[in-house]
């Protein structure tokens, strides 16, 4: 059962040590490639010519707490 069921009261501040490069994969195929370009102007297929690399460098800033969503366009 998950923690936040069974106690209420439990507060999460950080939930990087939760998110690996397997849900990150995850999430990226769950895209829609069809879609405008985001706030960083990048389409899927860009970020999947370097997606290792990208994924392992998002990781690393989500796990430091560096890791900062840009606004949507």
């Amino acid at each position: 059962m998950l923690k936040s069921c069974n106690n209420k009261e439990l507060e999460f501040n950080n939930l990087g040590h939760v998110i690996d490069i397997d849900m990150l994969h995850s999430c990226y195929e769950s895209l829609e490639g069809s879609k405008a370009r985001g706030i960083d102007k990048v389409s899927k297929e860009e970020y999947a010519e370097k997606l290792a690399g990208n994924l392992t460098n998002l990781l690393c800033k989500i796990r430091r707490g560096t890791y900062k969503p840009q606004a949507k366009r």
